[in-house]
């Protein structure tokens, strides 16, 4: 009994001896700090990642798209869409439509068709499905929401009761209201701008803030008078507003004059921001050439003089950020090269650098889900690829590298 006594001091001793190790180790793989910013807590990531530079090994392993079946035969995709079975929803925009298959790459539905009735578009281009009930929110010409059930059978159409400008995103919320990224301008510029929105298009109480607006941002497009008529255009390179879903509970924005992101709930509350140490980025020589290369017609469009730190924001199935460094829409929607992405765990943390295939639209249960336009030949085909390291992705767990006191 006596032997007994002293031996569980010793266990524990030596238990809380590791454990002082074990974190001390931790501490020094993050070489970042947690400090608060006018009472926000801020994350603050210093230039290089935890875990380095990663590629990630793609293997195709399905390919929608073909001529000799009018259900296959896809043009202007302009969103990818992946229900919890798997079922695959494609915005075909040029055929007014959004075409459904399964997991194999089966056919199974059409959604919509052309026209201004209920349940048909004008230009569809923006789909979202809610995993808890499964209805299809569609985003047609940014002027109103389709909504669907699981089935494909029209439910409601959401349009803004106060028209304020186009709409060209949203995120669904838990309660069944909806965040949407609006497009508006007016003599003093263009805006990008956050509203909250009921399932009736009603953008009365913002989360919290009667009849305001959650957040708002320039939109920096060149503009230019030209014998009385005002003309313009876009580089590429302008401050857009980023903005994704995490969860249901919260979402998460930047806007790219400075590197910080914002993670917000529900209500409207700041949780905490990210922010990473980088100088400010400046235009390459070849940059500058492509930029060139691209002017066409009378109208010469400079580069803005603010550089964007970044230009879109992904995230997967397991609430990792995908923030994308590289602007590669060059003269449309269409990616050209594949995109560099800084990675960031849902708390924050900067874990790694990667490269994601260019038009990734989709990152599930270690699935990427990319649109591929063959030039060439003119084909456009929805490809999954099977990331074959994810496995060893997932296991790059946080509390593994960072003491919980650290996590905000």
């Amino acid at each position: 009994m006596k032997s007994k006594i002293k031996v569980v001091p010793i266990v524990l001793f030596l238990s809380v001896f590791i454990l002082l190790i074990s974190c001390q180790k931790q501490k020094d793989d993050w070489k970042g700090t947690i400090e608060e910013e006018d009472g926000v807590t801020a994350v603050k990531n210093p230039k290089e990642p935890m875990f380095g530079e990663i590629s990630l090994e793609l293997e195709e392993d399905m390919s929608i798209g073909r001529e000799d079946d009018e259900n296959y035969l896809l043009y202007r995709i302009r969103d990818i869409a992946v229900d919890g079975l798997g079922n695959i929803y494609v915005v075909d925009m040029g055929n007014i439509r959004v075409q459904v298959f399964d997991r194999s790459g089966d056919y199974l539905q059409t959604i919509g068709r052309a026209g201004e009735g209920p349940g048909e578009f004008l230009s569809p281009r923006r789909i979202k499905i809610d995993d808890d009930d499964g209805k299809i929110y569609i985003v047609d010409a940014g002027r109103e929401i389709e909504i669907f059930d699981k089935e494909g059978k029209f439910v409601n159409r959401c349009k803004q009761e106060r028209p304020i400008g186009a709409m060209t995103n949203l995120w669904l919320e838990k309660n069944g209201n909806l965040i949407v990224k609006i497009f508006w301008g007016n003599e003093s510029g263009n805006f990008h701008a956050l509203y909250n929105m009921n399932s009736q298009g009603n953008i009365g109480k913002i989360l919290g803030n009667i009849g305001k607006i959650l957040v708002e941002y320039p939109y920096n497009e060149y503009i230019e008078n030209r014998g009385g008529v005002w003309v313009g255009g876009s580089t590429g390179y302008e401050l857009s507003l980023c903005f994704e879903k995490l969860d249901k509970r919260r979402f998460i924005y930047g806007y790219p004059i400075e590197y910080k992101l914002h993670v917000v709930n529900n209500e409207g509350d700041v949780l905490f921001i990210i922010k990473k140490d980088e100088p400010r980025p400046t235009y390459t020589s070849e940059e500058v050439e492509k930029h060139k290369a691209r002017q066409r017609g009378p109208l010469r469009i400079p580069p803005p003089d603010v550089k964007p730190y970044f230009y879109q924001i992904l995230t997967d199935s397991q609430g990792r950020i995908y923030v994308q460094r590289n602007m590669t829409t060059e003269g449309g929607p269409i990616d050209r090269t594949d995109k560099e992405v800084d990675v960031f765990n849902n708390d924050g943390y900067y874990l790694f650098k990667t490269t994601l295939p260019a038009n990734t639209y989709v990152i599930r249960d270690g699935l990427l889900y990319v649109y591929v336009l063959d030039e060439e030949e003119g084909g456009e085909y929805v490809k999954r690829y099977k990331i074959r390291n994810w496995g060893q992705i997932k296991t790059w767990d946080l509390t593994k590298s960072i003491p919980k006191s650290q996590i905000p």
